[in-house]
C-alpha cells in the first residue's frame, strides 16, 4: 500500500483479523487498467508521483482497493514482485501482531508507516501464504457493498491446514469454525466466525473469510496463497468478457453462495469470480 490521500476513502470499522484492504501489483499498468475497467467497470484515481502513482480503485462509487506498477520492485523475501493481488488483515496493535507472527510464521517487514493512513507489516503464515497486516490511523479500509466488481469473500488456501489454523487463531484472533457435514472427499474448510453470524457459545461473530486445505485439492490449487472473490452479476457474461480480453479461466464450481470460477488476468494475477 502506497501513501494515500486521506480525502479519498471512507473508513468503515473492522474487527481484528478481518480483510480490510487489497492491492493489485502489475507489470503492465495500462493493460491492467483496461482489463478491469471493462470487466468490472472499475474507475481509477492516480494519486500522483508522491505515491509512485498508486491508483485508488472504486466500483460504482465504492472503494475497492489499490493498484500500482511494481515493475523493477523486489519482494521483501527476495526476487521480483510478481503480478498479483495482496490481502491486508486488520489489527489494532501491529507490534503485538508482528511479535506473534514471528513465533508462528515469517515476518518480512515489521512496520512500514504509510503516511497518516496507518502502518503495515508483510508476513507469511506457516504454509507460506503471504499476507499483510494493517493497523489503521486515518484510513481503516475498503467498503464492502457486496456488489458487482467488489470483494465478496476472501479465502486462504493452505498446504498445512492445521498450522495455518493455529496461526490465524493466535496471531489474528480468529474464532475458527471448521465446517462439518461436508461431502466425502471435500477438503477441510474453516471460517473466521460463523456463516450464520452466531458462534456455538452465542457470541455474535460473522464469518468474512475462509481457510481451505489446499493439500486435498486438485493439483492446480495445491499452493499456499490468499484468494479474493469478486462479485459479478452474471458469471457467464463475465467469463466471456474476461476471455475476450485475454484472461485464462478455469472450471465453474458451485457453492451454497453461488457459482464461482478462477480467472488469471492477461498480466498473470489470479482471482475468483463469484456470481451474486
Amino acid at each position: 500500500m502506497a501513501l494515500l490521500r486521506l480525502d479519498c476513502i471512507m473508513s468503515p470499522q473492522y474487527r481484528t483479523g478481518a480483510p480490510c484492504w487489497l492491492d493489485l501489483g502489475t507489470h503492465d499498468l495500462s493493460g491492467s487498467l483496461d482489463f478491469y475497467r471493462e470487466l468490472f467497470g472499475w474507475e481509477f484515481n492516480d494519486l500522483g508521483a508522491e505515491t509512485n502513482h498508486y491508483h485508488l480503485i472504486t466500483a460504482d462509487g465504492s472503494t475497492v482497493g489499490g493498484l500500482m506498477d511494481v515493475s523493477g520492485m523486489t519482494c521483501p523475501e527476495g526476487g521480483e514482485i510478481p503480478t498479483r493481488f495482496d490481502v491486508y488483515l486488520h489489527t489494532d496493535d501491529l507490534a503485538a501482531t508482528v511479535q506473534k507472527a514471528r513465533e508462528r510464521g515469517t515476518v518480512y517487514i515489521d512496520n512500514n508507516q504509510v503516511g497518516d493512513a496507518g502502518s503495515m507489516s508483510v508476513m507469511a503464515d506457516p504454509s507460506g501464504a503471504g499476507l499483510n497486516a494493517w493497523q489503521p490511523n486515518q484510513i481503516t479500509g475498503f467498503e464492502l457493498p457486496l456488489t458487482h466488481g467488489t470483494p465478496v469473500w476472501f479465502e486462504c488456501r493452505s498446504t498445512d491446514f492445521d498450522a495455518s489454523v493455529g496461526f490465524y487463531r493466535e496471531v489474528f484472533d480468529w474464532s475458527v469454525v471448521e465446517m462439518d457435514g461436508m461431502p466425502e472427499g471435500t477438503p477441510r474448510y474453516a471460517t473466521n466466525g460463523s456463516v450464520t453470524g452466531t458462534l456455538p457459545d452465542g457470541t455474535q461473530c460473522e464469518a468474512v473469510c475462509g481457510l481451505v486445505d489446499a493439500a486435498a485439492m486438485p493439483p492446480q490449487f495445491q499452493e499456499s496463497t490468499w484468494s479474493i472473490f469478486f462479485g459479478c452479476s452474471d458469471l457467464d457474461a463475465a467469463l466471456e468478457t474476461a476471455q475476450r480480453l485475454g484472461a485464462a479461466t478455469g472450471e465453474i464450481g458451485q457453492s451454497p453462495f453461488g457459482r464461482f470460477c478462477q480467472v488469471t488476468d492477461p498480466q498473470g494475477a489470479t482471482f475468483m469470480l463469484n456470481e451474486l
